[in-house]
């Protein structure tokens, strides 16, 4: 869970700021995170699995089925009701950057999961995202902890 205190006090420091950006078909989905894990003999483990790792949105795209039914089912979903919509929006989507372009998406992972595998939906929406820059430590949000040690 995100301290949004402590955020807060970061933001007064000036050390936190978010920059509004378009989010395209043509952005690279492997630079998005989803706080989902897996580790290389099973999918779907917690964040504080030993060995356990980020999915990419990219990754859930190509193939989801390491996440579990809960996550799959959700994603169908959504796909199923945006497909009822003549334009899909406006989404906001808010990420944390953690380095080299990347980026941990802190909601809407499963809106955004179910528009990048539909190139229809995709075209026919308007995304936002809102980056949110800040000190990439696990104290601000647990997450962090598997950015901290990339850098």
């Amino acid at each position: 869970m995100l301290d949004w205190t402590r955020l807060g006090q970061l933001a007064t420091e000036g050390l936190v700021h978010v920059h509004r950006l378009a989010l395209t078909p043509g952005h690279d989905l492997s630079l998005l995170f989803a706080p989902w894990y897996r580790t290389p003999s099973r999918g779907d483990v917690a964040w504080d699995t030993a060995g356990a790792r980020p999915y990419s949105i990219a990754e859930v795209v190509a193939d989801g089925s390491g996440l579990g039914a809960a996550h799959r089912a959700k994603i169908a979903g959504i796909r199923r009701a945006m497909r009822t919509l003549a334009t899909v929006g406006p989404l906001a989507v808010p990420t944390y950057a953690v380095g080299a372009g990347r980026e941990l998406v802190l909601d809407g992972n499963h809106r955004l999961a179910a528009l990048a595998g539909d190139a229809d939906l995709w075209r026919r929406a308007q995304v936002e995202r809102y980056v949110v820059t800040g000190p990439v430590t696990a104290d601000l949000l647990p997450d962090l902890r598997h950015w901290a040690r990339r850098g």
